[in-house]
């Protein structure tokens, strides 16, 4: 049974580098309006599934045409999402992060739905120590720009809730993604933390990081709240990526 669980890790972090890592912010944007953005972008993502539908025929000893099966079947699932379920939530479901959700569960159905094809198909499971090397980097690769942009959506409600658009966490004269990249890395550390157990120190990087925005929380009170609710949405995914991974592997 942990073949099923090890085939969806390697399939989920495809999708992650193929539809979070690799996609900028102007190919996002752009892919909507663009055919030439949402093929480039198509590209990218069935470059990623490729590499993990390799992963999973070699790691696994999967039929290969089992496996280029499950990979065409995903690249087309991404199209149809990206080109047909993607506006029709637009017009249907309200909210950013609304729609983010609903296509996220998407793609993780489509997943999960190869992971069970590829499963019976597949020869053997991974030694403990690959195993354990999937664990993390699927753990770390998740919690990473995909919960970025999750905290990003979060944060864009509660500021619209508070009429406080300009209140952004980027200050005149710093790099304009440096808010992006501390939250990254601050998954990351937590994340790696997490793998290892080490819980009690992440109250560290969470009162590092609420040092240096101390002065700013203690003269604005909507500024404070939505800092702390982005804080804990962000820990609180790089804390539940990888035990939702290991117990994925463990299937």
């Amino acid at each position: 049974m942990a073949i099923v669980g090890e085939a969806l890790c390697l399939l989920l972090a495809g999708d992650a580098v193929g539809d979070f890592w690799l996609q900028s912010d102007d190919l996002a944007s752009k892919k909507d309006r663009s055919s030439a953005a949402m093929l480039r972008h198509g590209a990218i993502y069935a470059a990623a599934m490729a590499v993990a539908a390799a992963l999973v025929a070699i790691g696994l000893r999967c039929d290969p045409w089992a496996a280029l099966v499950a990979w065409a079947g995903l690249g087309l699932a991404h199209a149809l999402i990206d080109g047909i379920a993607r506006p029709v939530l637009k017009r249907l479901c309200p909210g950013d992060l609304r729609r983010f959700l609903l296509d996220q569960a998407l793609h993780l159905i489509c997943c999960v739905l190869a992971a069970l094809y590829l499963a019976p198909r597949s020869a053997v499971g991974l030694t403990p120590y690959w195993s354990e090397t999937l664990a993390w980097a699927a753990s770390l690769l998740l919690s990473g720009a995909p919960v970025c942009v999750l905290v990003k959506l979060v944060l864009g409600e509660l500021r619209e809730v508070a009429h406080d658009a300009s209140n952004d966490t980027v200050r005149p004269g710093e790099p304009v993604n440096s808010g992006r990249v501390i939250g990254i890395l601050e998954r990351l550390l937590v994340c790696t933390l997490t793998l290892l157990g080490e819980f009690s120190a992440i109250a560290f990087v969470i009162t590092a990081k609420s040092i240096a925005r101390y002065e700013k929380m203690k003269d604005d009170k909507v500024f404070a709240e939505i800092y702390l609710v982005g804080t804990l949405a962000s820990v609180a995914g790089a804390i539940a990526v990888p035990l939702f991974v290991r117990w994925m592997v463990a299937l």
